[in-house]
């Protein structure tokens, strides 16, 4: 039981920080950055109160953190079309690119890994991760 508690350590550890490896060696982004950026990433439209909430933090820190990342060029803000006292959080171009290329590095990361198993082994770690987080 201790080597498998090891094992599922250095696992999780290389799957957490596979995607900010990347994004870091890409452009001088730090860890923290790429994880709030990941946020605004992953959401069609976000604006700052959904973003502060996301992130765990208040909403005049968002504001101060959302200011910086503009004025580094890694968020552009676009007014809603329908409220125009609504803003809403995009990465610009590059930020955008730089995730992009990061989930497609950490897919192929994930078929590397599971090219190793057989289609019944698949299966069963599929089920039994499944079963996992039902009861985590």
């Amino acid at each position: 039981m201790n080597n498998l508690v090891i094992v599922l350590s250095n696992i999780y550890q290389k799957l957490v920080n596979l995607p900010k490896n990347i994004a870091i060696a890409n452009k001088k982004i730090s860890e923290s950055e790429v994880n709030y950026l990941n946020i605004i990433y992953k959401k069609e439209s976000i604006n700052l109160t959904k973003f502060a909430k996301e992130a765990k933090i208040t909403k005049p820190a968002a504001t101060q953190l959302v200011n910086k990342y503009i004025e580094k060029g890694y968020v552009i803000k676009k007014v809603s079309s329908v409220d125009k006292r609504v803003c809403y959080l995009e990465l610009t171009e590059n930020i955008k690119k730089i995730f992009e290329e990061n989930y497609k590095k950490l897919n192929e990361f994930w078929n590397s890994c599971l090219d190793v198993l057989t289609k019944e082994e698949f299966e069963e770690l599929k089920k039994l991760l499944m079963k996992l987080d039902e009861n985590i």
